[in-house]
């Protein structure tokens, strides 16, 4: 998948990756690129919530590892990560994870394309 958001001066992809973003009760499908910049998840078009969601590299407080579970109870696969942000976010693009502070990504990371 292309990325659509556009690129900041001298910003460029290291890593990306299908992935999903956890937003409330529906977990979105997407794609997921790490830039020497930020993380940005592109939803697809068939989710109920669209759209872009960014977090700059500087704004992560800490990331780690959990586990993906099915319901939110119960694990499947520790393939997941939790990002805390340092800040929070009030666009309507990425309202849903930031009040939380801690949106969950899962997926398996392959190396940018060149």
């Amino acid at each position: 998948m292309a990325l659509k958001t556009d690129l900041h001066p001298g910003e460029t992809v290291v890593r990306d990756s299908r992935a999903n973003l956890q937003r409330g009760a529906e977990t979105v499908g997407g794609h997921l690129y790490l830039t020497d910049q930020r993380l940005i998840f592109e939803s697809h078009a068939v989710n109920v919530q669209r759209g872009a969601t960014e977090i700059a590299l500087a704004d992560v407080a800490d990331a780690r590892k959990v586990w993906t579970k099915f319901l939110g109870a119960i694990p499947l696969a520790p393939n997941s990560i939790a990002v805390r942000t340092t800040a929070v976010r009030s666009t309507a693009s990425s309202a849903a994870s930031a009040t939380t502070g801690s949106p969950r990504f899962s997926g398996r990371g392959e190396p940018a394309a060149a």
